[in-house]
């Protein structure tokens, strides 16, 4: 299995305005971002006026593997129960919560959009959004690189399967793909693709992302034994790792949690909900 590899990005400047704003933040840091040194070498898998610069180093996580190896190894442990949630038969004591069979001294509200309809999240300041992205087949682009120009477009594992995303929507009527996203996406990659491609799916979903851009970790301050870890947004890959563990210390052994992400700062509105 490959969790992770290195895939630098190439970013196409869209617009002589963008190239100018890379070269400038290029003089005041070169880090991450560097000049690629021959403008040329991606003429012919790509359309592109203004040039390119690289990021890097950059690396994709091949969720497509590791989710699915994730999953297993706590099934074969014993440690994932997959069934539907019925939060009529949670009760919540003094210092435990049961549900049905199973005893424990916190329970861990992990549910994405899910969480606005518990009442003891209700007035949390969610705001969802939906993304959609295609995955494409297209045998003649190199997979060396993830390339940027407006959207992403990323290597996958799968060999010459490349994902193209996402976008940000947030007024929807369900979570379903839609003929827009995929007309004006499939529009866009025959104007910047000199190669062709076939789409091979079409996905989409809805993120969990808050009205702060701020995660929600830590403990209900009304409920000791009722927990949180949501409000990733567009950053979950990255930010649930981090804040995971967070909590997890906290739990243990009473650290911390970033303040700007701890679920106490909205002590005033989640006691009020509860009363």
């Amino acid at each position: 299995m490959i969790a992770i590899s290195q895939k630098n990005i190439i970013d196409f400047f869209p617009n002589e305005q963008m190239r100018e704003i890379f070269i400038e933040r290029l003089k005041e840091d070169d880090k991450w971002i560097h000049s690629f040194p021959d403008q040329n070498h991606f003429r012919n898998h790509f359309v592109f006026d203004f040039g390119c610069g690289e990021i890097r180093p950059s690396y994709t996580v091949h969720l497509e593997d590791l989710l699915p190896a994730w999953r297993n190894k706590l099934q074969e442990n014993d440690r994932l129960l997959e069934e539907n949630f019925d939060p009529e038969q949670l009760q919540i004591r003094n210092n435990k919560v049961i549900y049905r069979n199973i005893k424990a001294k916190k329970i861990i509200y992990c549910d994405g959009i899910r969480s606005f309809e518990n009442p003891l999240f209700t007035t949390l300041p969610f705001s969802f959004n939906k993304g959609e992205a295609l995955i494409i087949h297209a045998p003649d682009l190199p997979n060396t690189h993830t390339f940027k120009k407006g959207v992403f477009l990323s290597p996958m594992l799968t060999q010459d399967l490349f994902w193209v995303g996402s976008n940000y929507i947030w007024e929807y009527k369900d979570a379903k793909p839609t003929t827009k996203f995929r007309d004006i996406t499939q529009t866009f990659l025959k104007s910047w693709l000199k190669v062709p491609f076939d789409i091979v799916d079409h996905k989409s979903s809805i993120r969990p992302a808050t009205l702060e851009r701020r995660p929600f970790v830590g403990l209900h301050p009304a409920h000791p034994n009722i927990a949180m870890l949501n409000g990733m947004g567009t950053k979950g890959c990255s930010l649930a790792p981090y804040f995971a563990k967070q909590l997890v210390q906290h739990l243990l052994f009473n650290k911390p949690i970033h303040a700007e992400a701890d679920l106490k700062r909205f002590e005033k509105i989640l006691s009020r909900t509860v009363s």
